[in-house]
């Protein structure tokens, strides 16, 4: 496998696409792989602020042409992760605030507790079994230790399904749009998985008991609570301005 297919492979949990249709569809679609890849290196350190970001060397590394790196920089420019001005016009890392993170994911929660308030008026047995089953392999690999990166898709999983309950285009539209900002492997940074297992676990309990309300509430405090463990993380590592 190359890094263009590990990087497709390692985002695929957590988007709705089911292939590529055509080239331009390819193209673009990869741009958004390597900008959420690039988000994800930013916000977890592996690219300091202030480092320089060449179009080439992203190129070489991720076996692609430029044009797909020159769309996926020009993405994180419009978002604030980048800022251009580097020597022959590289764009540079952006310095972040507590306040940035914090916005992406209060206005994620919102959104993701709508979903949820929705999804729990429409889920019918088999749509709580479905989800049980997503959180019974979240719990294994809690237990038996598994990476963190398989944590983080299923933990992405289950959002994926209660948003699709939702059964709204538009809005999971909108929380496509919002997440495209969170990382996809969040999960790596050192976090109270136990915690995490317990909070959807209490989601998924109110869901099944039909109270939209609960589920809505718990589900907005679970994910900004997630953005406040980021914060914390990325302070820690001294990425924020202060």
């Amino acid at each position: 496998m190359d890094q263009v297919e590990a990087i497709v492979k390692a985002v695929e949990p957590m988007t709705d696409q089911g292939g590529y249709e055509d080239t331009a569809l390819y193209r673009r679609s990869l741009s958004s792989q390597i900008a959420q890849r690039l988000r994800a290196d930013i916000l977890l350190g592996r690219l300091r602020p202030g480092e320089r970001v060449s179009q080439h060397q992203l190129a070489e590394v991720y076996g692609t042409s430029r044009i797909p790196v020159r769309d996926a920089l020009r993405e994180l420019t419009q978002e604030g992760f980048l800022v251009s001005g580097g020597p022959g016009g590289q764009a540079v890392v952006s310095r972040l605030t507590a306040d940035d993170i914090t916005d992406i994911f209060s206005i994620l929660a919102t959104a993701l507790a709508v979903a949820t308030r929705r999804a729990t008026a429409v889920a019918t047995p088999a749509d709580i079994a479905s989800l049980r089953a997503v959180h019974g392999r979240m719990v294994e690999a809690a237990t038996e230790g598994n990476s963190s990166s398989s944590f983080g898709e299923l933990n992405w999983e289950l959002h994926r399904r209660i948003n699709l309950l939702a059964g709204s285009e538009k809005l999971r539209a909108t929380i496509r749009s919002i997440s495209s900002s969170v990382p996809v492997a969040y999960a790596e940074f050192p976090g109270p998985v136990a915690e995490v297992v317990a909070e959807k676990g209490a989601i998924l309990d109110a869901i099944e008991a039909g109270d939209a309300v609960t589920a809505a509430a718990l589900m907005e405090a679970h994910v900004k609570k997630e953005g406040s463990g980021l914060v914390d993380y990325i302070r820690r590592r001294e990425l924020l301005e202060r």
